[in-house]
């Protein structure tokens, strides 16, 4: 049932969110975008087709751009991430596809760049947030899905090309994303509407327990992947 509901009384509390040195904390302050309205159904086709996918999966992507409002990316760049452990896939000569040996952090560049350019190609408001400074002038958070393209892929291709160092502060990023959807609940129940929170990381937080900073989002509009 989409029919408007109420926000239950729990969640017109705001959240105690403890900020971490290094961690950018997101605050109703600055509500996200939406994805309605961003790009038109013409322009998502032309990007999907462009991309070369079966006709089921590419309506799929359409269709997801439309049920979730806003999608957040934690994004791991701790010191871990440089383990060579990773894997790619590329392209040969001939044409076909082979798996090669990569670090984590660039295996994670990889999903970056696609994940960002579907953003970008369907107007999805998508927020990625790396947990540490990446350092050269690229920012903590970057927005993709909202409107300028060209900058949104300049920065995730910086972010891919930056050096991962430091700790691991998981669950300063999930109380902050926490914060960001319960903000948004009433608007996501009236609409029918759900958020992604997506959670790429290589280990154990070094802020605390994840399962406990995970639990308050099992009463909230939300989908995560881990």
């Amino acid at each position: 049932d989409a029919s408007p509901q109420a926000a239950p009384p729990d969640e017109q509390k705001r959240m105690p969110v403890e900020p971490v040195i290094g961690y950018p904390v997101i605050t109703s302050a600055a509500p996200p975008p939406t994805s309605s309205g961003l790009v038109d159904v013409e322009a998502r086709a032309r990007h999907l087709a462009g991309l070369g996918l079966p006709p089921g999966l590419a309506a799929r992507y359409a269709s997801s751009a439309d049920d979730f409002d806003l999608r957040v990316w934690i994004v791991d760049n701790s010191g871990s991430m440089q383990t060579g452990d990773g894997n790619r896939i590329v392209r040969k000569a001939d044409g076909t596809f082979a798996n090669v040996r990569s670090s984590r952090w660039d295996e994670l560049g990889e999903s970056l760049l696609f994940h960002g350019n579907m953003a970008v190609g369907l107007g999805a408001a998508t927020q990625f947030c790396v947990l540490n400074p990446p350092g050269g002038g690229i920012p903590q958070t970057i927005w993709c899905g909202t409107g300028a393209p060209a900058t949104e892929m300049d920065l995730i291709r910086r972010l891919r090309e930056s050096s991962p160092t430091g700790r691991t502060p998981l669950c300063a990023a999930i109380r902050s994303a926490t914060q960001t959807i319960l903000d948004r609940a009433p608007q996501l129940r009236a609409t029918g509407k759900r958020c992604v929170l997506v959670i790429a990381s290589d280990g154990a937080a070094t802020d605390g327990d994840v399962a406990a900073a995970l639990r308050p989002l099992l009463d909230l509009p939300v989908s995560v992947v881990v």
